[in-house]
């Protein structure tokens, strides 16, 4: 893996049920993209194509925070944000919204954070 002696970094993670969720889906190639069903409602998405040379595609609930305006930035490149509308933050996941590279074309990994935890929470 590392016969030239490159530095290299792992960013290791695991699902927690309620919490987090770290997967992958298919994408369908439609104008209306897939459903992917986590558990809870996301705060925070990150998506990345496995198989071409897209970008990590990044949204959350804070700068817009509402269907259907969910812009993405690009976690790696010299675009900053972009204006589409990708993505729909629902109570049990999240949905694609249009056909791209970026998200639904082909095979897909994806990080997910929930907008509430309330698996261990000691509310009453």
């Amino acid at each position: 893996m590392n016969g030239s002696t490159n530095s290299m970094i792992a960013y290791c993670f695991h699902s927690v049920a309620g919490f987090s969720k770290f997967g992958t889906f298919k994408g369908n190639s439609e104008a209306t993209g897939v459903h992917v069903n986590v558990g809870f409602r996301p705060a925070w998405v990150m998506i990345k194509s496995t198989s071409s040379g897209t970008s990590w595609m990044v949204y959350d609930n804070k700068r817009l925070g509402y269907n259907p305006d969910n812009n993405g930035l690009y976690a790696e490149d010299t675009l900053t944000e972009a204006s589409d509308n990708d993505i729909d933050f629902l109570s049990n996941g999240f949905k694609l919204r249009r056909n791209s590279p970026n998200f639904n074309q082909s095979q897909y990994i994806y990080f997910c954070f929930a907008e509430s935890s309330f698996k261990f929470s000691r509310a009453r």
